[in-house]
């Protein structure tokens, strides 16, 4: 990724900077894009299983820590948490 990409790109704020300072910028716009595109995502299907299936929010919020803690997505401990912050205030609004 040149500089220019990275300029074009909105930074991350500074709540997901602040979980590594040392991260190179270009490095933190990405880890920042696919920590926000789970959120996102768990966020919507959370929000699907509490209207359809009468889930309560406390409940649904353990399955999303589930989903982001798996190896195969690859977050650390720090973005896990930063994603379940996020998915709350997508569902609260």
């Amino acid at each position: 990724m040149s500089l220019r990409d990275t300029d074009q790109r909105c930074p991350p704020p500074a709540s997901f900077l602040a979980l590594d300072p040392t991260l190179p910028i270009d490095t933190a716009i990405e880890r920042h894009d696919l920590c926000e595109a789970l959120a996102r995502q768990l966020a919507e299907v959370a929000h699907t299983y509490m209207g359809r299936d009468g889930v309560l929010f406390h409940d649904v919020l353990p399955r999303c820590r589930r989903v982001a803690e798996s190896p195969d997505i690859g977050l650390s401990e720090t973005e896990v948490g930063w994603v379940l912050t996020r998915v709350r205030e997508l569902i609260r609004g």
